[in-house]
Order: C-alpha cells, then sequence, then structure tokens
C-alpha cells in the first residue's frame, strides 16, 4: 500500500476512484477507454476518502467513478472494479 503523494500519477493511461459523496460522477465504462494500458484505481479506507484526498486526486488528473447507490467494503470495491474492467476488455 502507498500513500497517495508517493505515487507516479503520470505513468497511468487512466487514474480513476470511487467516492461517495460525489454528485454526479461517471460510470466506470464512460471512462474506460479500448486503448488505455494502465489504469490506476484507487481505493480509499473504510471510512471513505477525505475531501482533502479527494482535492489531491484531481490535481493530479483522477476521475472520479460511481459504483452505483450502496457503499461497498473496500474490498469488495476492489474486486467490483477490476471484474467490471476485465469484462471491458473481453
Amino acid at each position: 500500500m502507498k500513500k497517495l503523494a508517493e505515487i507516479d500519477y503520470s505513468k497511468y493511461d487512466k487514474i480513476i476512484f470511487a467516492y461517495e459523496n460525489s454528485g454526479e460522477s461517471k460510470s466506470l465504462s464512460e471512462i474506460i477507454e479500448k486503448g488505455d494500458k494502465d489504469i490506476l484505481y484507487i481505493i480509499g479506507p473504510e471510512g471513505g476518502i477525505t475531501q482533502e484526498e479527494v482535492d489531491f486526486l484531481k490535481n493530479n488528473k483522477a476521475m472520479e467513478i460511481s459504483l452505483g447507490k450502496r457503499i461497498l467494503r473496500a474490498e469488495t470495491a476492489a474486486i467490483v472494479v477490476c471484474g467490471i474492467i476485465a469484462n471491458f476488455y473481453m
């Protein structure tokens, strides 16, 4: 596990994170494109991502995604997003 400031964001085609307090965020299928090879999905802690972390991520070109109206546990969210991305590339 890395701290947000330790990540080299420049080497990724897409950087995404789910944020439960997001207003109108896009779905994963609206953001991912077939040409994307390196996708970084940032998973927040059980308590959620802070507004300061959201601002930091957006300043590093990360995009908010919606996983629906339900809040998922961190480990469940990881599996869900990996499954959606894998299905997209099939």
